[in-house]
């Protein structure tokens, strides 16, 4: 068969400049010296981009060590799936579902707007593929096929209700545009939700007429916490998807900047003028917590390049600025 492969408060940043030298991929941006604070600058590119950024970054000590929009509504877009993993693979603890279950792929699990599948292609529409493969499919390779043939095995509403009982509270799948505004009642400019009017209304024209996915970076940060402690479901569920989520298959954000022997277990997310990547950044002693996310975003490498970029300062949080070349060059 062919196949394509609990609310923290940020610490005082540095208000260092970053200038136009940023760096984008395939290019060489400013060095950075081991004693230089690596949170320093990530507002000073926020500000010079005019897309919605939302971006929590944790330290190894498990320290909200920079946030912005933490509490904000983002379009879901691919961050989605992460819900639908972690419910899949409760049930195949529960014993609702086998990791050997053949699933049909069905025509109408390509949506054409979805365009091109990373994984599946339309020959295969009437085999079959077993769950487990359509799990590594969808984390891994992000595969809307796969995603939708996963999503006939559950409901929105359990969907919903899951979030619920992990604790993410401003994660709403199919949520319709009159309901938004109640769904995020935080005050426009306060820490956390510096531009929630923006993003609220950003959001409401993905679900004119329809519905929306939607989440905050603060519940990613949450999700990827009960991940990196093995609290995601259970032990068994976390090991489950910190392995897929490991694979680097997509690797032009988060880890894009990151030295070979970095490991990074994240997600993507794409849609048009939507670009994120969440995830755990370790070098095999220490972790740290990376959210970046972004809508209407206009210009793209400079988004893609900011997301390089907060991708590396989580990296240089792993070691102790004291440590002589302890940071990676960009």
């Amino acid at each position: 068969m062919s196949r394509r492969p609990a609310r923290i408060s940020r610490r005082t940043l540095l208000a260092s400049s970053v200038g136009a030298g940023l760096a984008v991929a395939g290019t060489s941006g400013p060095s950075h010296s081991a004693a230089a604070d690596p949170v320093a600058g990530v507002a000073a590119l926020i500000a010079q981009s005019e897309a919605i950024h939302g971006v929590v970054i944790i330290d190894p000590a498990d320290s909200v060590v920079y946030q912005h929009n933490a509490w904000a509504p983002f379009v879901s877009a691919s961050l989605y799936k992460l819900i639908l993993l972690a419910e899949i693979l409760r049930m195949v603890e529960a014993g609702d579902l086998s990791l050997d279950d053949d699933i049909l792929i069905e025509s109408w699990n390509f949506v054409e707007a979805n365009g091109e599948d990373a994984f599946y292609l339309p020959n295969q529409i009437g085999t079959t593929a077993p769950l487990q493969e359509l799990i590594y499919a969808t984390g891994a390779w992000s595969s809307n096929v796969a995603a939708l043939a996963l999503l006939a095995l559950t409901t929105i509403e359990r969907l919903n209700a899951f979030c619920g009982e992990i604790g993410m509270t401003g994660t709403h799948f199919w949520a319709y545009e009159t309901e938004i505004p109640e769904f995020y009642p935080g005050d426009n400019g306060t820490e956390g939700c510096e531009e929630i009017a923006r993003a609220i209304s950003f959001v409401q024209t993905f679900a004119t007429g329809s519905y929306v996915n939607l989440t905050t970076p603060g519940d990613m940060s949450w999700y990827m916490r009960l991940l990196r402690d093995d609290a995601l479901v259970s032990e068994i569920t976390s090991w489950r998807l910190k392995d897929i989520l490991s694979s680097r298959a997509i690797p032009d954000r988060i880890p894009a900047l990151l030295p070979p022997d970095a490991i990074v277990m994240h997600k993507t997310g794409n849609l048009t003028g939507v670009l994120h990547d969440v995830g755990i950044v370790s070098n095999g002693q220490a972790s740290s917590i990376v959210v970046t996310m972004a809508q209407a975003v206009t210009n793209l490498d400079f988004t893609f390049a900011i997301e390089q970029r907060i991708g590396l300062v989580g990296y240089e949080l792993l070691t102790p600025a004291s440590e002589p070349n302890a940071t990676p060059a960009a």
